[in-house]
């Protein structure tokens, strides 16, 4: 299972005010709040904070089958910072604590989660400031395609990309749905991307360079 999520500062700043009345209690943990009100740039965290949140969500809906987001079942236990604008988080659910490692930069935070033995086998971060959100979404369906291609020596006009009951991505290969895990994220002019094989796939990776 994996997640990721990223969140566009500047959309961010502009559509999401965090610091009117109440809206961090609807959120965040009192432990999480705690973490914001220490940070530096107490906005960068709210936002660091929400993206491993959402990161964390998708691998649990994936795991669980549910889809029911409730942000403060999804506590953050643990956090460090690795390195500059680098961060490591654990989130505990009543099934099982999630590692993610988060990002900061000057226009956009992310986040991603894998849950073990599961390895990337490809992440990219792209930048699209004057798509539509029908037109990421498509680039996105096209760059997951051309990476599976590249990795799993699949033809890419055997491949489809179709959404389950829970609206995850589900990569198919000749119409069977595949072992291979994905995922998306698109905010503002930010998207983001990532692939990781399932444990029963046997098809040998190609060489490759991630794109970060």
């Amino acid at each position: 299972m994996i997640g990721n999520d990223i969140v566009d500062l500047a959309v961010a700043r502009r559509e999401s005010n965090w610091q009117r009345p109440r809206y961090l209690n609807k959120l965040f943990t009192a432990t999480e709040q705690a973490l914001i009100r220490a940070a530096p740039e107490a906005e960068r965290q709210v936002w660091l904070l929400w993206a491993c949140k959402e990161a964390a969500y998708k691998a649990w809906s994936t795991e669980t089958s549910r889809r029911v987001f409730a942000p403060k079942q999804l506590r953050v236990v643990a956090w460090q910072q690795q390195a500059v604008g680098q961060f490591t988080a654990r989130l505990a659910t009543p099934r099982r604590t999630y590692c993610v490692q988060a990002c900061a930069t000057t226009d956009y935070v992310r986040a991603r989660t894998l849950v073990a033995p599961l390895l990337p086998d490809w992440q990219a971060t792209f930048y699209y400031p004057e798509a539509s959100t029908e037109q990421v979404r498509q680039f996105i369906r096209c760059a997951l395609r051309n990476a599976c291609t590249q990795h799993f020596h699949w033809q890419g006009a055997e491949l489809s990309i179709r959404s389950n009951t829970l609206g995850r991505p589900i990569l198919y290969h000749q119409g069977k749905p595949t072992p291979v895990y994905l995922s998306w994220a698109h905010h503002g002019a930010w998207a983001e991307a990532m692939i990781s094989r399932g444990a029963r796939l046997r098809s040998p990776l190609g060489c490759f360079n991630p794109i970060d």
